[in-house]
């Protein structure tokens, strides 16, 4: 897969599943954002403020403005005193409280009050607002006694500096758990988005899913020949190619097999797995090639999962199991199709199959002129055959027809899967004509495809047809 590619399906697959990343993000933001306010405690904030002052009067302006700025320098030089582990234990241990300094002097924040002499230091304490206030205080007189112990001259009678308790300590806020909440949250949100991405990166790397002509082209060495777009549940019959995109599709798909070297006029639809969308293929290139007057023959050959009597509304007492084992005839189990040019063989059937072995029933020499008979009478022979990966009986038609075609469904089938399907097909001698993708996306090939479907109409038409 190029890097175009990979980027292209990386974005496709992440807006695919939005939804999921939606609910898990906000699942996981909601839900951190309720166990941490569950969980987490009120955090109180106490503060208190010292003031230096100065033991000197001021006998002038000017004696009193350089005293000013001493005191500014004082309160700056001893504000880192709030904060000292040595300052702090001694609070602790004054408000008889068992934290460690060490841990505890995170929670301790001492600042000088725009340039000036006050000092405001600012304590956080979970849970309890008195313990918050009483360390706040504590802290304060011990950077007090600091102050004082720091400008005591010897035999003065006071310290020529001193702090005094200028302000109380009490609550100057309450931090709310809403806060912490809302912050783990939004964490939590980024973290799921971000793993998500990764999730999905790593996701689409490891993907062997075919969601990509390259990969096709890689592991098969083969051309992807139409891609059939998905078809919503408002979709009309599998049979009807009336729609402009899906019946664009089908005539590309018409075109390729029709101009095809050697002209087959008996083609296999074949599949890795069920539900791949073989049999929807092979109902649509039936109705393709029988718009242009072409008489064809649908044979269903998956006698395991029967499904296109349904698909076609057609209604029968007959199968191709019953025709095999000579229980009726060819007249009897042709069915006439609402298409007047389209005829089938369905596989629903009145034997019972529990004791055959379905393989060598259309291995059999019966299913040789049977086709013999039907090559005779119509101008295509369109069979559907069973998963490959399942039973042999793909293998046992694949080698009486003039081509196969490998069918493949964007986003289920396996690259792997495909190659070695394709293995299996060619050990058998079968050719294989091209690939067919089915819920292939509305746009890319398709839209490509349609400069194709114009000269394949022009070439139709040169032909008479």
């Amino acid at each position: 897969m190029g890097s175009t590619t990979i980027i292209g399906e990386y974005i496709r697959l992440c807006a695919k599943r939005y939804k999921w990343l939606i609910a898990a993000v906000a699942a996981i933001g909601i839900g951190t954002f309720i166990i941490t306010f569950i969980f987490s405690s009120t955090i109180y904030e106490a503060s208190t403020s010292l003031l230096i002052e100065t033991s000197t009067g001021a006998q002038t302006l000017e004696d009193k403005y350089r005293q000013t700025q001493l005191t500014k320098e004082v309160a700056k030089n001893c504000v880192g005193l709030a904060t000292s582990s040595t300052n702090i234990n001694q609070a602790l241990k004054a408000a008889k409280s068992d934290l460690r300094a060490s841990e505890f002097a995170k929670n301790v924040h001492a600042e000088v009050v725009e340039d000036s002499s006050v000092i405001r230091i600012t304590v956080k304490y979970k849970n309890s607002d008195v313990q918050a206030m009483a360390l706040a205080q504590g802290i304060s007189k011990v950077v007090q006694e600091r102050i004082d112990e720091r400008f005591q001259a010897e035999g003065a009678a006071e310290p020529e500096y001193r702090a005094v308790i200028n302000e109380t300590a009490g609550i100057s806020s309450e931090v709310n758990r809403i806060v912490p909440a809302l912050t783990n949250g939004l964490i939590a949100f980024v973290i799921a988005v971000l793993g998500f991405l990764i999730y999905q990166m790593v996701a689409v790397a490891a993907d062997k899913t075919i969601r990509g002509h390259e990969k096709i082209t890689r592991s098969t060495q083969r051309a992807v020949i139409a891609a059939i777009p998905s078809v919503g549940r408002g979709a009309k019959d599998a049979g009807d190619v009336s729609g402009s995109k899906v019946g664009n599709a089908y005539r590309i798909l018409r075109s390729a097999v029709k101009y095809a070297k050697g002209s087959p006029k008996s083609i296999a639809v074949c599949s890795p797995a069920p539900k791949d969308g073989r049999t929807s293929v092979a109902v649509g290139l039936a109705s393709a090639l029988a718009e242009t007057n072409a008489m064809v023959l649908l044979i269903e050959a998956d006698m395991r999962r029967p499904s296109m009597k349904m698909q076609l509304r057609v209604d029968s007492p007959f199968g191709l199991a019953d025709l095999l084992l000579g229980k009726t005839n060819l007249a009897t189990t042709i069915c006439k199709t609402a298409n007047r040019n389209l005829y089938a063989i369905t596989a629903a059937s009145t034997s019972n199959l529990s004791n055959i072995e379905i393989a060598d029933l259309l291995d059999s020499d019966v299913m040789d002129e049977l086709l013999e008979a039907v090559y005779s009478q119509f101008d295509y022979v369109i069979i559907d055959t069973p998963a490959a990966e399942l039973v042999p009986d793909a293998t046992s038609v694949s080698g009486k027809v003039d081509g196969c075609l490998l069918v493949c469904q964007y986003g289920r089938t396996h690259s792997d899967d495909l190659a070695s399907t394709l293995e299996v097909l060619e050990g058998t001698g079968a050719r294989v004509l091209g690939i067919v993708t089915t819920n292939s996306s509305k746009k890319g090939f398709l839209s490509q495809g349609n400069n194709y479907y114009t000269q394949s109409r022009t070439l139709e038409r040169r032909a008479g047809l």
